[in-house]
């Protein structure tokens, strides 16, 4: 197989692939992944330490504004409680309700489920192998600026 006929099979495979994504990108989509990650640290460190606000925006990844209304968000279902440190009250802690441990425990497992049915339909090689492939081609493409002009008619 030549190397344009190998694009273009990539190609195919990956429209093949895309039309697919609606229907995994909803069920990923009803996890949340970012309040998840938010209760997953706050479960890691609830008996631990005192988490701050600005902890969880950097473990996250996120602006102190985003971080704040995911937050907000979860404070209004009952799922964590806010306050304000004692020597600085500028700055916000944050920690789980008994509401909040079982969500996150009920979360945990439904994850833990889904992807030992993954496992079950794929096996654990070819899993690992597609993660590592992903995140060979994160790096690969992280560190490229492509300038991908999909104009196709020929205006001069």
């Amino acid at each position: 197989m030549t190397r344009q006929e190998e694009i273009c099979q990539l190609l195919g495979m990956i429209d093949q692939m895309h039309k697919s994504f609606p229907s995994m990108l909803t069920e990923i989509s009803q996890l949340n992944c970012g309040t998840l990650a938010v209760m997953r640290y706050l479960y890691r460190n609830h008996n631990q330490e005192t988490v701050h606000a600005g902890d969880l925006s950097r473990y996250i990844g996120v602006s102190t504004a985003r971080m704040t209304a995911m937050l907000k968000k979860l404070e209004k279902d009952q799922l964590i409680v806010r306050g304000k440190e004692c020597l600085d009250a500028r700055t916000t802690t944050v920690h789980l309700t008994k509401k909040g441990i079982q969500y996150t425990q009920l979360k945990k497992q439904q994850i833990e489920n889904l992807i030992e049915q993954t496992i079950d339909r794929i096996g654990y090689q070819r899993l690992s192998e597609m993660i590592q492939t992903v995140q060979e081609l994160c790096n690969i493409f992280s560190n490229k600026k492509y300038d991908f002009d999909f104009n196709l008619t020929n205006k001069e």
